[in-house]
């Protein structure tokens, strides 16, 4: 059975990476903070604590110690914990750490997954070139120092693999994503944009691609689109509210206006993969267990 590392086992993506690749692989997950915090969605792998992504010797001898075939790497600073004095982590984690992670494992032939986002690109609908959203080879744009970290942290290498996508899933530990924000909010009005769109996937859909991916496409490198059907955020809170029975009022607004779709139609080419509609992805995000 393959052996794959989860960097980052405790937050968004990164649990329901260690959950939903435990059934298929040996997954070895791991956690900045302590092995006991470790949420329920990650039981049945093996769980390595205190692991400092900023110490390269130590990740060093994590890869040595483990010998994965393949890294993912879940670890970056959101959009969200983004303060005015929160550059430098921004650099040192979404822009320098992939890039040692590539070289580290490089040199050990093990394959690196990276996850890339659409915030490379500026959202302005003067910039889409394409009538399906953003392509691969499109200029990126960023808007500001998340975007242009994460754009830093592409790595180029036969072994490296980067998916650009957007997501919304359940969180452990923090909850600042758009679900869990969502679900705070009882009955209390929220805005809904109208043109506000893009084309994410749920945490657990590009887990399970992630998956695939690893079993069927060992050798794909590169930069590629991960994206379902654009959809608008009035759209998506709409369904999130339906999906989750809640009586939130949400009022659809126009402004701001922000497109960042991005055209999935290159990697749908060469995998044959095709995300779920929207209806099932949030019907099956309302159903997953909620980590602790």
């Amino acid at each position: 059975m393959m052996r794959v590392m989860v960097l980052g086992a405790g937050g968004m993506l990164g649990h329901r990476l260690a959950a939903v690749l435990a059934p298929r692989f040996e997954v070895v997950a791991t956690l900045r903070g302590a092995a006991g915090a470790v949420s329920s969605a990650v039981c049945g792998t093996t769980v390595v604590g205190g692991v400092d992504v900023a110490d390269e010797g130590g990740l060093a001898r994590l890869l040595d110690r483990f010998r994965p075939e393949a890294v993912l790497n879940a670890v970056g600073v959101v959009k969200q914990r983004l303060g005015p004095g929160d550059g430098e982590e921004a650099v040192t984690i979404n822009a320098l750490l992939p890039h040692r992670l590539a070289r580290l494992c490089g040199t050990r032939g093990i394959r690196l997954v990276q996850f890339g986002t659409d915030c490379v690109f500026s959202g302005r609908a003067a910039d889409v070139r394409g009538p399906d959203g953003y392509r691969e080879d499109d200029p990126a744009e960023p808007a500001d120092i998340y975007g242009r970290s994460k754009l830093l942290g592409e790595p180029e290498a036969p072994h490296v693999l980067v998916l650009r996508t957007s997501i919304i899933g359940r969180e452990a530990g923090r909850r600042q994503g758009l679900v869990e924000w969502f679900l705070s909010q009882g009955e209390a009005p929220v805005r809904g944009f109208t043109r506000a769109v893009f084309s994410g996937v749920t945490t657990t859909v590009l887990a399970e691609l992630c998956g695939d991916l690893l079993e069927r496409h060992r050798g794909m490198s590169g930069t590629w689109h991960v994206a379902a059907a654009p959809i608008a955020k009035h759209d998506l809170l709409l369904l999130l509210r339906a999906a989750f029975e809640r009586a939130t009022p949400v009022l659809p607004e126009p402004w701001p206006e922000c497109d960042r779709r991005l055209d999935g139609g290159h990697f749908r080419a060469a995998t044959g993969w095709m995300a779920p509609e929207w209806p099932k992805m949030v019907a099956d995000l309302a159903a997953e267990e909620v980590p602790r």
